[in-house]
């Protein structure tokens, strides 16, 4: 499937949500939502993130699911910038991300390693935290606009 027919099926989907009855501020919180916990920097876990955070909030379970899935590769770019930022922000060493360095701390220090990696992930979680409200909150205000112009004209279609 071409990009292209990957846009259309998008615009297709959320005119069919509109259709069905959700609101333009309810369709933008789910897209929003599912993007923002998309790129969440703990892999394998936003799949049941989005699930609890859609029940929570009665968002739209298959519309958060799909925009999870379509972030996915943002989540994969992200992962390392998080983990740097988060070192950063607490100003602690980053990382080594090569495969013989953590292959190496875990043959000589494998417990000194988890624990690590834990507290890497804990900071990469805090710079997510502090790096997600921004985008998103501009995000959103792009959608909404575009979904009020977009409910707009299906109701002048009839």
């Amino acid at each position: 499937m071409s990009i292209r027919d990957r846009l259309r099926s998008s615009k297709q989907l959320i005119a069919d949500q509109l259709r069905m009855g959700l609101s333009p501020e309810k369709l933008s919180w789910t897209i929003v939502a599912g993007a923002g916990i998309g790129i969440f920097p703990v892999l394998g876990s936003t799949t049941l993130l989005c699930f609890l955070l859609a029940g929570f909030f009665r968002l739209n379970q298959p519309v958060i699911q799909i925009v999870n899935y379509l972030v996915y590769p943002l989540q994969l770019i992200l992962l390392i910038p998080f983990f740097q930022l988060g070192a950063w922000m607490t100003g602690n060493e980053v990382l080594p991300f090569t495969l013989s360095e953590l292959v190496s701390q875990f043959q000589s220090d494998f417990f000194g390693t988890i624990s690590l990696l834990g507290w890497a992930q804990v900071r990469a979680i805090t710079a997510w935290l502090v790096f997600i409200p921004v985008p998103m909150a501009g995000l959103r205000w792009v959608l909404l606009v575009v979904f009020r112009k977009r409910e707009k004209r299906i109701g002048e279609k009839g």
